[in-house]
C-alpha cells in the first residue's frame, strides 16, 4: 500500500520556498548595486545658465535616490586655477536662490547658492548642501538677484548630483548575505530528498501489516 511520504513532501516544500527567497533576495541585492552605480554619475538637474547677470531659469528636477548622506548643487565652469579648481572669491558678491517644489507647488527647498563655498568635486564647486527628499519629479528655480561679471562669456552649468559615502552599498551586502543563507538550505534541501523523489516520487510503500496495525490503534483510540 502507498502512503504520502511527509517528510519528503516538507523537503520538497522547503527547497521550493527557499529557492523563491534566494532568487528574491538575489534580485534584490542585483537592483541595489545598480541603482548605487547609477547614483554615482546620476545628475537629478542640469542647467546652462549665466550667473554674470541677473535672472531666472526653471528646469525639471528628478529625483530617484532618497539614502545618500546628502544632495548638492555644484557650479562647472571654465574658470579653474593651476590646481584645476574653481579659485576662491570667484563668486564674491553672487546673490542667488535655488527654489524646488513638487507638482503641488508645494516648496520642497529653497536655499541661498553661496559665494564662499568650501567644498569641490573635480573641480567643480558645491554652491547647495541638503539632504535628499523624496524620488518623484519636481521643479527647480534658479533667481539671480545679482550676477558676477567675472563669468561673463565663460560656459557655466549647474547641476546637482547625490553624494555618495559607500555605505549606500549596506543593503547588497544584506540581500547578498540572506540570499547565500536561503541558497545553502535550497541545495541541502535539495540534495536530501533529491534521490528518493527520483526514485520514488513523493509516496512510499508500506507493508500491508503495518497498515492494519496502524488502522486496528486508530480504532482502539476512537473508543
Amino acid at each position: 500500500m502507498r502512503k504520502l511520504a511527509k517528510l519528503r513532501l516538507t523537503f520538497m516544500i522547503v527547497a521550493v520556498l527557499t529557492l523563491v527567497a534566494t532568487a528574491c533576495f538575489s534580485y534584490t541585492a542585483y537592483q541595489a548595486n545598480v541603482d548605487f552605480h547609477d547614483w554615482q554619475t546620476e545628475r537629478p538637474m542640469s542647467v546652462q545658465l549665466d550667473l554674470s547677470q541677473p535672472g531666472q531659469v526653471s528646469v525639471p528636477f528628478q529625483q530617484t535616490c532618497v539614502s545618500a548622506h546628502s544632495e548638492g548643487i555644484y557650479l562647472d565652469c571654465t574658470i579653474l586655477d593651476q590646481q584645476k579648481q574653481i579659485p576662491q572669491g570667484l563668486l564674491k558678491g553672487l546673490v542667488a536662490t535655488i527654489t524646488i517644489t513638487d507638482p503641488a507647488g508645494k516648496e520642497v527647498l529653497n536655499q541661498n547658492l553661496r559665494d564662499d563655498f568650501q567644498r569641490q568635486f573635480n573641480g567643480q564647486a558645491e554652491l547647495v548642501n541638503f539632504l535628499p527628499f523624496e524620488r518623484g519629479n519636481y521643479q527647480a528655480t534658479i533667481e539671480i538677484e545679482s550676477g558676477v561679471p567675472a563669468l561673463a562669456d565663460h560656459p557655466q552649468t549647474l547641476y546637482a548630483r547625490y553624494n555618495l559615502c559607500g555605505m549606500e552599498q549596506v543593503p547588497v551586502a544584506i540581500y547578498g548575505f540572506l540570499a547565500c543563507c536561503t541558497g545553502v538550505i535550497t541545495l541541502f534541501a535539495v540534495l536530501i530528498v533529491l534521490p528518493d523523489v527520483w526514485q520514488f516520487g513523493i509516496w512510499k510503500q508500506v507493508p500491508s501489516n503495518i497498515v492494519a496495525e496502524e488502522t486496528h490503534q486508530t480504532s482502539a483510540n476512537d473508543l
